[in-house]
């Protein structure tokens, strides 16, 4: 069998698509954990028969950064028309996928670092910088998305302050969110 790595900032052609390594890589995530939880939630296995939404919650992550900007627009569009839902002007704009803000090459210095920008598909469509929760080989770890906020907002390299401006832009609440912890933490911190 040969090994084929996958290059988070690489290309690959896969049928008549171009995609990403990073978005390679999501999509095995994707699958795995789909995979995990239905066979948790398997009554022959022991399991009580459903999937609770938690435990797909990284799954769906992991299908938006896999799907890319185009397709998620039109599963959104779907979605939305299943369900007879209009969104608001200020949604329609809010609703992109979070890792084309950034280049290949900035989205895999952001995976060295254990960090990276997530749609967030909740009452409010928003972006948020969150911790990679299932990192590959060559990510870097964080123990949770506190330590993602900390680590974008204390450094000044050109990746961190566009990711700042990006949720100051396009997710205000993120933006404020983070702004308000690291505010509270360092008011903590002088106080120690």
């Amino acid at each position: 069998m040969a090994v084929i790595p996958i290059d988070a900032a690489g290309e690959y052609l896969l049928g008549n698509g171009l995609y990403s390594g990073h978005q390679l890589q999501c999509a095995i995530h994707c699958a795995h954990s789909v995979a995990r939880a239905y066979e948790i939630a398997d009554i022959a296995k022991g399991g009580g028969g459903s999937v609770d939404w938690i435990d797909i919650d990284d799954a769906q992550k992991e299908a938006v950064d896999a799907m890319g900007p185009p397709a998620m627009r039109q599963v959104i569009a779907e979605a939305r028309e299943f369900n007879d839902f209009a969104p608001t002007r200020s949604e329609a704009a809010c609703v992109q996928d979070a890792a084309s803000l950034l280049t290949a090459e900035e989205n895999a210095q952001a995976c060295a670092e254990g960090w990276s920008l997530f749609t967030h598909f909740g009452e409010c469509v928003e972006i948020r910088l969150e911790r990679i929760d299932s990192p590959e080989e060559g990510d870097g770890v964080l123990p949770d998305d506190a330590a993602a906020r900390l680590r974008v907002w204390s450094r000044a390299t050109p990746l961190h302050l566009k990711v700042i401006d990006i949720l100051k832009a396009s997710s205000p609440a993120e933006h404020a969110r983070i702004e308000a912890y690291v505010h509270d933490r360092e008011a903590g911190d002088a106080h120690a």
